[in-house]
């Protein structure tokens, strides 16, 4: 009875062993990353020479973060000039995606699909429309982000839009972010590339245990085991 009962024990602190190694945020910390030189529309409001913005991607280098977080909002900033007019979005159904990519800062491709190197993961979608405020903020499904497997891409998906022609979004070139982005067929703009990227901040928790959460077929081989060892267990109780 003793011999049994140990080994269910084991089982339950190996069962409380890999529930302890899923993520786990640490503390809320925010970084602001790109240069404010300039205003932009893409993606959120431009005029109707940009018709057809069909998708735009940021690329962000791994560097920024320390390790592995998870990210929690995102907010982009206005400068509220209305040089154009009242700032306005371009009325649309904006989907907001992570995702890795082995894409360097500044080398994203205009075929967005080709930057992905692991599938996207969605973290919000919106309809926004109106009014631009001084920042958006997107909240969304929690997303954790391990630096060591790649740069961050966010992918930003536009359907339904209309043109506002008032860009107001703060933007510029630096080093640690760049985009991409692509147009519908009939398009009078290009889809291109470019080293300008929105102003952006990432509100975000640093995890422990990120890369160590054990995969499905991980899990499946101990739970084998474990019952081998009960089993045995079971075994040597009734010799005895």
């Amino acid at each position: 009875m003793h011999k049994h009962f140990r080994v269910v024990l084991m089982m339950g602190g190996l069962s409380l062993a890999i529930i302890g190694s899923a993520p786990r945020p640490a503390w809320a910390q925010s970084v602001t990353v790109g240069t404010v030189d300039r205003l932009n529309c893409l993606p959120f409001n431009c005029p109707s020479a940009f018709s057809g913005l069909t998708g735009y991607q940021q690329v962000f280098a791994g560097s920024i973060f320390g390790g592995p977080v998870q990210f929690n909002q995102l907010g982009f900033f206005s400068a509220g000039i209305e040089e154009f007019g009242p700032p306005v979005y371009s009325a649309a159904t904006y989907t907001f995606s992570f995702g890795y990519t082995n894409t360097n800062v500044g080398d994203l491709s205009p075929a967005l699909g080709a930057n992905f190197s692991s599938p996207s993961t969605l973290f919000a979608s919106m309809n926004l429309s109106g009014l631009v405020p001084d920042k958006l903020i997107v909240s969304g499904t929690p997303f954790v982000y391990d630096p060591s497997l790649g740069n961050l891409l966010l992918d930003i998906g536009i359907t339904n839009a209309t043109e506002s022609g008032t860009p107001s979004f703060e933007a510029g070139e630096g080093t640690t972010c760049s985009r991409a982005y692509s147009f519908s067929a009939g398009s009078v703009s290009p889809s291109g590339a470019d080293p300008v990227c929105l102003v952006t901040e990432i509100d975000y928790s640093s995890v422990t245990g990120a890369s160590v959460v054990p995969e499905p077929a991980t899990l499946s081989l101990l739970a084998t085991g474990l019952v081998g060892v009960a089993g045995a267990g079971l075994r040597r109780r009734k010799k005895a």
